[in-house]
């Protein structure tokens, strides 16, 4: 995201990063990745940010086979609502969680600052991960729920809503319409494939440690849709 527009960036930045690991002999590697959506929609999806993170995990498997790297994967963020897809508010204080995909559409979330415990687990015994994906994810909850749960933890009216492509580029009307774009993809992913590949188990994470859930992130944060 430091240069969208130029994607090449990343893929060369995440090349060289593997290169000096295991020139320094790194005793472990831990890097993140995403889905290969590319693959996982036989090429009908653009999301240059999950592809790249796919091509690097590669290029570190097949150029530095020797370096013991650890792949870990985060589902979305929580702490997307309160960002840069941040929660709208209608006039009577009605917070509305939007996203453009179907209601009933399965969302695997994760709470940011889980990451760092996932990973001092793995460090306690890295060698039984060496190779292996380890999914980031506290809870798998559909759309529909969120704003159901939402209220049931501040009280506060909210509902789910899947705005139209339209809508949802005029949310982001000061965004590049090339980001727009892979946005969109993404979302479609989430709803047609979902975060992770089918035989990928999610809950790799929460079984080394306690994870949050949306609920309980809700409570930790005190978020109220601000």
């Amino acid at each position: 995201w430091a240069q969208p527009n130029k994607p090449e960036v990343e893929l060369q930045q995440g090349q060289l990063m593997a290169d000096v690991a295991a020139s320094l002999q790194i005793p472990y590697y831990i890097f993140s990745t995403l889905e290969d959506s590319n693959k996982i929609s036989d090429g009908k999806l653009n999301i240059p940010y999950f592809t790249q993170k796919t091509q690097i995990r590669e290029y570190i498997e097949q150029k530095h086979p020797n370096l013991k790297a650890i792949f870990v994967e985060l589902a979305y963020y929580m702490q997307n609502w309160t960002g840069y897809f941040k929660a709208q508010k209608s006039e009577d204080g009605t917070v509305i969680f939007a996203l453009p995909v179907d209601q009933k559409t399965t969302l695997h979330v994760v709470d940011v600052d889980d990451t760092g415990p996932v990973v001092r687990e793995i460090l306690n015994n890295p060698d039984k991960f060496v190779h292996q994906d380890i999914c980031i994810c506290g809870d798998e909850i559909p759309l529909k729920d969120l704003a159901k749960v939402f209220t049931k933890v501040t009280g506060i009216p909210a509902i789910s809503k899947t705005p139209t492509e339209e809508e949802f580029r005029s949310i982001l009307n000061q965004t590049p319409k090339f980001i727009q774009d892979e946005l969109l993809d993404m979302y479609k992913l989430l709803q047609e494939y979902g975060c992770y590949e089918k035989t990928k188990d999610w809950t790799t994470g929460k079984k080394l440690t306690l994870l949050n859930t949306f609920e309980q992130w809700l409570k930790k944060s005190g978020w109220k849709g601000e």
